[in-house]
């Protein structure tokens, strides 16, 4: 059975939850779904890692304690037929201390089995009828890796609409190693969905639709207050994270002002930057400092200036950084 062919309902006839219906519509990966009629919870992709026997499913809750419960629908082969097991999920909330309604938040689905479910639903109740059905993605570790550096972009925001700083980040970033880019969308304007459509036909870019359901920062502002912490930032980059598992190596958390230079000899990419210590790590803290976007350099000549400038590309402008280092 495909999903996206909308078939019938489905009735589960064997399993753990006889009567309760698989409705293959209602899969959309690009949507948040319920988790509850009372929408106290919300959940938006899952991803399976063998090594761990386990489901992750990133989403979203408010801060109460409550009882949530996996269902895991198996297919069989050659058959439209499911067979549902269910199990207490762990909730995992990372405090984000902004104490906003909905916090970002880890449904951790334990199978005690390796064998991957071909969706999971989150419900509150054992054998209820959910309110969403998610297709889990596979991102156990593979024999090898396809990309070495994936880069993760929070949410853009605000019809997001300057495609020169855009196409700017992700060059930059391709010099320095990056291979794949997540980027997560709320609203841009039609100039940055062209740059973002002209690389994702080029398998660079993979464009995540951020449809929250709970109320986010406009411009203007309402008076209405939001309910999350920036976008939805620390569910974003835990779906990154989990999305690009099985194909990226090392993974880069960057917003598009920043850029993580190497800083030594002989050292022109991410690659020579992390070699000494590879063998023995597998997490890199950065120090920063701000270069002012402000200060001019219009005294300082250099080859195709004109261009540059035209082209508005910030990083071949500005040379001079503040005199704070903050430490990693």
């Amino acid at each position: 059975m495909k999903a996206d062919d909308n078939e019938d309902e489905i009735t589960v006839e064997s399993g753990e939850c006889k009567g309760i219906t698989f409705a293959p519509q209602m899969i959309d990966e690009k949507s948040w779904f319920p988790v509850d009629e009372r929408k106290t919870m919300f959940v938006f992709s899952a991803f399976y890692i063998k090594g761990r026997k386990k489901v992750f499913i990133i989403g979203a809750k408010q801060i109460v304690s409550t009882i949530t419960i996996c269902q895991y629908w198996y297919q069989y082969e050659r058959s439209r037929e499911m067979f549902v097991k269910e199990k207490q999920s762990l909730v995992r909330m990372p405090r984000e201390g902004q104490n906003k309604k909905y916090t970002s938040t880890i449904f951790e689905c334990g199978l005690g089995t390796s064998r991957m479910p071909s969706y999971i639903s989150v419900v509150t109740k054992s054998c209820e009828t959910p309110l969403n059905i998610l297709r889990v993605k596979n991102v156990s570790k593979p024999e090898g890796y396809k990309n070495r550096f994936a880069v993760c972009l929070s949410p853009l925001y605000f019809n997001y609409s300057r495609a020169y700083e855009l196409v700017e980040w992700i060059e930059l970033n391709r010099i320095l190693g990056a291979e794949k880019f997540v980027i997560y969308n709320i609203s841009t304007s039609i100039n940055v969905n062209q740059v973002l459509a002209y690389y994702s036909k080029r398998g660079l870019v993979q464009v995540m639709q951020w449809r929250l359901p709970m109320r986010v920062a406009t411009y203007p502002r309402s008076k209405e207050p939001t309910e999350i912490h920036y976008f939805g930032q620390t569910a974003a980059l835990n779906d990154c994270l989990f999305r690009s598992k099985g194909d990226s190596e090392y993974l880069v958390n960057v917003d598009l002002v920043e850029f993580i230079i190497p800083h030594g000899n002989n050292q022109f990419n991410w690659t020579d930057a992390i070699k000494p210590f590879a063998e023995k790590s597998n997490v890199f803290l950065l120090k920063s400092t701000y270069f002012r976007k402000e200060w001019e350099n219009n005294t300082t000549d250099f080859p195709d200036k004109y261009l540059i400038q035209k082209l508005k590309l910030v990083t071949l402008q500005i040379y001079e950084h503040e005199g704070r280092i903050f430490p990693a």
